[in-house]
């Protein structure tokens, strides 16, 4: 099956959705051991991007980050903190860095791909919110 990257201008989540969504897989893809595509490593790498925005204070709340960034934080659940934020972006840094260095990820990787793929599930299910 062939995904189709959507070309959505009017939508400052499209982009975002696209990339949390094949980080999910890409994350889940690693749990059970088969090699990522170079789409995969870098989508792992712009969610952790997204989730580093997210945790930053814009000074210019007209730019297109500092407003979804915004909007995201607005619409998302009490159950998304600040601290699941800056965890995601730890693991998935630390999952990036792993990528970089070929590593088999099993043992205390199992935890940290778990907690990973359920953090970037919410951000996801926030990603589709702020699109309708």
């Amino acid at each position: 099956m062939t995904m189709v990257r959507p070309v959505l201008r009017d939508d400052p989540f499209a982009g975002v959705g696209w990339s949390t969504s094949l980080a999910l897989l890409a994350l889940k893809k690693l749990q059970v051991g088969v090699a990522l595509s170079g789409e995969e490593c870098e989508s792992i790498r712009n969610t952790r991007m997204f989730a580093g925005q997210l945790l930053l204070q814009h000074s210019d709340v007209f730019s297109a980050e500092g407003r979804r960034a915004d909007l995201f934080r607005a619409k998302a659940p009490q159950s998304l903190t600040l601290e699941r934020l800056e965890q995601l972006e730890k693991d998935i840094s630390d999952v990036s860095r792993a990528l970089d260095c070929s590593v088999t990820f099993d043992g205390v990787w199992t935890v940290l791909l778990k907690r990973a793929q359920e953090t970037v599930l919410s951000v996801l299910e926030v990603v589709n919110v702020c699109r309708s």
